[in-house]
């Protein structure tokens, strides 16, 4: 028997963000970007990554709605990956102008 289910891409098969609870704003962003997290999180780790895999920032994210300085950051678009406190994952794309 050959199976036709297709597994999901490494790495990202404990990611979602299916009822939009990572919610950010303005995307595209100049600047400074808003994030929000369900009301019930207080604590995850943030990472955005380029789509070549590059950290470009990682930080602890101590409160479900912060703003974070993406200045700094080579336009283009990334990944926003949230670690919640239990292992949970969300990600989202972000752009960055």
């Amino acid at each position: 028997t050959v199976s036709t289910e297709t597994p999901p891409p490494a790495g990202l098969d404990n990611l979602d963000n299916i009822a939009g609870e990572l919610k950010m704003y303005p995307n595209p962003v100049r600047g400074v970007v808003t994030m929000e997290l369900p009301a019930t999180v207080s604590k995850a780790n943030m990472e955005i990554v380029s789509l070549e895999g590059r950290v470009a920032l990682s930080q602890a994210v101590n409160s479900n709605k912060t703003t974070i300085d993406v200045s700094k950051i080579p336009t283009g678009m990334y990944m926003v990956n949230m670690t919640l406190e239990g292992g949970r994952k969300l990600s989202s794309k972000i752009t960055i102008e």
